[in-house]
């Protein structure tokens, strides 16, 4: 029982930084550069929302999948190995456990992708008499057209969301 815990836990911590990438990207977030910096802002109008999906690196994520499936595959190739020497080797389990852990990052390396996809969204909106876009990571329903706060730093915009999801 307590193997099982084991596993389960750390497929869990490996499967929760995979959508903590996208963070970053979304316009109410900031990076800790930005905090406590003074920051153009402008008022605007949101006059269309197009969902969209936006590739994001994922080399984080691949190290991560590598790591905990080297994790996985050991333990379970430590107690494959444990179980078929005939519970006696500790060879046998180091054995397994060898082969488990590179047999377990390899699969977890091949089964994350370069880049992650996530939902985004192309928000245009107008500001002084001009018509401009800006995409980034978020939910349509997080805005509505209508009167919102854009706020740009070098170069960058983030459109703060004025709406919520139900």
């Amino acid at each position: 029982m307590k193997k099982i815990l084991l596993l389960g836990s750390v497929a869990a911590v490996i499967l929760a930084g995979c959508n903590a990438k996208s963070a970053p990207h979304r316009g109410d977030v900031y990076d800790e550069s930005k905090v406590n910096q003074q920051q153009y802002v402008q008022n605007i109008v949101i006059t269309k929302i197009m969902p969209v999906q936006v590739a994001i690196d994922n080399d984080e994520n691949k190290d991560w999948a590598k790591t905990g499936g080297a994790l996985i595959g050991a333990t379970a190739g430590a107690i494959i190995g444990y179980n078929i020497s005939g519970h006696s080797s500790v060879g046998g389990a180091a054995a397994g456990g060898a082969i488990g852990g590179v047999l377990g990052g390899a699969a977890g390396g091949a089964m994350a992708g370069n880049e992650t996809i996530v939902n985004g969204v192309t928000l245009v909106y107008e500001l002084d008499g001009y018509q401009y876009s800006s995409t980034q990571v978020g939910e349509t329903c997080e805005y509505r057209t209508g009167n919102a706060t854009m706020v740009v730093a070098g170069g960058e915009t983030r459109i703060q969301p004025n709406s919520s999801c139900n």
